[in-house]
């Protein structure tokens, strides 16, 4: 589907109030082919974020997706724009990958 029309990656999915992205499904079921597809198709669909302020990376992380963050972590727009963007709470994926108890990037 993402060949056919990309712009699927960036509709919106949810109430006004609590809405998540493409993106944000697949960090939040730790689906790393998906997420290559996502990366080959439409890159900059990572910089999203939901409702809560919060990027893929951030999902990832609080849903204990070790496997998908060590993934992400091999991309350098990982590092420019995703470890430092703050959600609504103040958090960076880098304070809530410090207060992980299960996620360490290899």
């Amino acid at each position: 589907m993402l060949g056919w029309k990309k712009s699927l990656a960036y509709l919106q999915a949810g109430s006004e109030n609590d809405w998540t992205t493409t993106s944000h499904m697949v960090a939040s079921e730790g689906d790393i082919l998906m997420m290559y597809e996502l990366l080959k198709h439409c890159p900059d669909c990572w910089d999203m974020i939901n409702s809560n302020g919060q990027n893929a990376l951030h999902v990832a992380i609080l849903n204990d997706r070790e496997m998908l963050v060590n993934a992400l972590f091999k991309f350098k727009f990982c590092y420019d724009r995703l470890v430092d963007e703050a959600d609504n709470d103040g958090n960076t994926p880098l304070h809530l990958l410090a207060a992980s108890i299960y996620i360490r990037p290899s």
